[in-house]
């Protein structure tokens, strides 16, 4: 796995993207509180790094699918279980 800085927003696009399936930046946008740009910015980034893949969309060509990569889903597990051991760390402290 790469060792890069993923956007805040990556992290939670990641999550979405895995729990719920493929998604559109439009149908993204829709869903969370983010600006445009700054979503256009970690799809970019997240397909850069190899987490995300875009898919074609038959019904609209001019909005891709955005699909999670096994190194995705791979670095969604990592993330919840760091933020799991630091929630239980700041718990006992």
């Amino acid at each position: 796995m790469k060792n890069t800085r993923i956007p805040t927003n990556g992290i939670m696009i990641l999550k979405h993207i895995n729990s719920l399936g493929p998604q559109t930046q439009k149908l993204m946008h829709s869903q969370f509180n983010i600006s445009l740009r700054a979503l256009r910015y970690a799809l970019d980034k997240l397909e850069k790094e190899g987490y995300l893949i875009k898919r074609s969309n038959l019904v609209d060509m001019r909005s891709p699918y955005y699909c999670i990569t096994p190194s995705g889903k791979e670095y969604g597990r990592i993330d919840n279980s760091l933020t799991s051991i630091v929630s239980k760390e700041l718990a006992h402290a």
